[in-house]
């Protein structure tokens, strides 16, 4: 059985296109911190994830993922809070670059801080619905 040129580029690119998609997203989800509401009500918790290794860039500067739930602890519910990208200069993160605070029982503070870059945040209200919104200068 032959193959046209074009059949073999065809399969050459769809190749291509797999190895290089099958790298570039984040790997598994790893717990960072979780911190319960002053009256125990809510559980927030954020993870980290570290991307893929890409072939032959083992030392490229790649974006980490952080995702950030919150789980009512009197129905067990979960909900998706956000999730982001954050980047990393090698250096694990610790409570320096992801930091989260109550200040009160339903509003949260979480600042992501990434090295030499601007920081991020969120400010999480929980009143009767969730309101997630962008805070500068965290």
């Amino acid at each position: 059985m032959t193959h046209t040129p074009l059949e073999l580029a065809k399969a050459v690119f769809i190749l291509l296109i797999t190895i290089m998609s099958s790298g570039c997203g984040p790997g598994p989800q790893l717990p960072f911190t979780e911190k319960s509401s002053p009256d125990n009500k809510f559980s927030f918790r954020i993870a980290i994830s570290e991307p893929r290794e890409i072939l032959g860039c083992e030392f490229c500067r790649r974006p980490f993922y952080v995702y950030a739930t919150i789980q009512n602890n009197l129905s067990s519910e979960v909900f998706n809070v956000f999730e982001t990208r954050l980047e990393n200069d090698g250096v694990p993160f610790n409570d320096q670059n992801i930091s989260l605070r109550w200040v009160s029982r339903n509003t949260l503070i979480v600042c992501l801080r990434a090295s030499d870059l601007p920081k991020k945040g969120y400010h999480v209200s929980m009143e009767k619905i969730m309101v997630v919104s962008d805070l500068d200068n965290c």
